[in-house]
């Protein structure tokens, strides 16, 4: 159940991603750098829930409708359960909570579906697969609604003036302009499947668990610092204010860099206590370890052009960065070693920095 419960929940969470539609970040950056003369960020809120609830509306209907084609599997029934929980979450609040500064609140609330899941999860063992999709889908669905109820309230969202402020033109816009804060994230994911792919056609299977081994530790990292980031969003937008930066100011006033820094130092010195124990992983974390400088430097430059409302220019700049290291590394792959996937990923990252500081020096 463990390998189809992995699948299933996969597949979910992206979804649900999408039904967020970039609202996490848009929110945020609208409570902490409104746009001028641009509706309240409550108002944004309810806009953009309208029209997220629409399309998770329209997702799970036809999660139910192909479902009712389809064997019944485990996949299967989390999915047509599980997406009910899709409705509820076109209302979460993250973003508001974390642009004024109650990333806290929102990191617990998250926290609800996946500990109610987990704790339920080995009473299903004993259930059928398809009763245990229908369980934990169900169970999913109800922790998403918990959670989010929590956000709005924690949110104190006055509905009745932000309705004032909507009209259908305005739900749709808004709707447009949080497209490209969704699709930031999609270029690493591109990269990221990339590697996988590469990595499943031309290293042998004892490689391909390494890379994986490997880039799930350093991804523990990357989420430590998108954490922080979300954290920290309310106090850089501020520092941000107070002077003219250039991109090395930022970079070394950034406690998110300072972090990357020693978190790539972490890494190092892990790997060399590993080193007698298996010398492979331990070669392998070190060549790692300085993706988790560079993806805090990226970061913090690509974040100064998502405050400055740049989401479509930095969804071009992550594209073109995430998609030539793949092209450039591709003829020169190695077999050997899994030197050439984290080579992919360390370009990738220098190659956003440094577009990110041509756009802010032509800005």
């Amino acid at each position: 159940m463990i390998a189809e419960f992995g699948t299933a929940n996969a597949v979910t969470t992206f979804v649900f991603f999408i039904t967020d539609w970039g609202g996490t970040l848009y929110l945020a950056k609208e409570v902490v750098a409104p746009q001028e003369n641009g509706p309240s960020a409550a108002a944004t809120y309810v806009a953009l829930s309208l029209s997220r609830f629409v399309g998770a509306a329209v997702l799970a209907v036809t999660f139910f409708i192909y479902s009712l084609g389809q064997p019944t599997t485990f996949f299967n029934e989390y999915l047509k359960f599980a997406s009910l929980g899709m409705l509820c979450y076109g209302f979460n609040a993250i973003g508001i909570l974390d642009g004024a500064g109650r990333s806290g609140i929102s990191g617990l609330t998250q926290a609800i579906s996946i500990v109610g899941v987990a704790v339920a999860m080995p009473a299903c063992t004993y259930l059928e697969l398809p009763t245990a999709g229908r369980v934990l889908g169900s169970l999913f669905a109800l922790s998403i609604g918990i959670s989010v109820a929590f956000q709005v309230f924690a949110a104190r969202i006055p509905w009745r003036s932000a309705f004032t402020e909507l009209s259908p033109r305005r739900v749709f816009t808004i709707a447009a302009v949080s497209l490209p804060y969704m699709l930031t994230a999609l270029p690493g994911q591109l990269l990221f499947r990339a590697q996988v792919m590469l990595a499943a056609q031309f290293l042998s299977a004892s490689l391909v668990a390494l890379f994986l081994y490997c880039r799930q530790i350093i991804g523990i990292g990357y989420q430590g610092l998108g954490f922080y980031l979300r954290v920290d969003i309310k106090d850089f937008t501020e520092e941000l204010r107070q002077k003219t930066w250039t991109p090395l100011g930022i970079l070394l006033a950034s406690t998110t860099v300072r972090l990357g820094a020693l978190g790539t130092l972490a890494v190092g010195v892990g790997s060399l206590a590993l080193w007698k124990f298996n010398p492979s992983f331990a070669e392998g974390l070190a060549a790692y370890s300085p993706c988790i400088l560079g993806i805090a430097i990226a970061a913090t430059l690509q974040r100064v052009l998502i405050l400055r409302s740049k989401a479509v220019e930095t969804t071009v700049l992550l594209v073109i960065a995430n998609v030539l290291p793949i092209l450039a590394v591709y003829p020169l792959f190695s077999t050997n070693t899994i030197y050439s996937l984290i080579l992919m990923e360390f370009i990738s990252m220098v190659l956003q920095s440094a577009l990110f500081i041509a756009r802010w020096r032509y800005h």
